[in-house]
């Protein structure tokens, strides 16, 4: 979606630049003067924004997603966690060897 919001920018821009033209001052600045139709260089404009914004909410809703594994009944499972982390409704209690230094004892418990 991200690529599509952001083909969808580059078309609008294209197409709003389209309507301008680039005027080169004797001090070597440059300014671009609307010399198309104005509104046709303003819906560009405004759907450019728009697949912006839209790609920005996309982007923001990608790094909320929480990976999640199935794991049918039955079946034992070997969990790495990289950080730590908080399981929800394991107790203290229930982790075996936690006092040990090895980062990976006591992660062995059965549900």
């Amino acid at each position: 979606m991200a690529m599509v919001t952001g083909g969808i920018s580059a078309v609008a821009d294209a197409a709003a630049q389209r309507e301008t033209t680039t005027q080169l001052n004797p001090l070597g600045g440059a300014t671009k003067v609307l010399t198309g139709d104005v509104t046709k260089f303003s819906l560009s404009r405004g759907a450019s924004r728009a697949a912006e914004t839209v790609e920005k909410i996309l982007e923001r809703r990608l790094e909320e997603i929480v990976p999640a594994i199935h794991v049918p009944n039955g079946r034992h499972l070997t969990v790495v966690l990289i950080e730590g982390v908080t399981l929800p409704g394991v107790k203290v209690n229930e982790v075996t060897n936690a006092a040990s230094g090895n980062p990976y004892a006591g992660l062995d418990f059965d549900r």
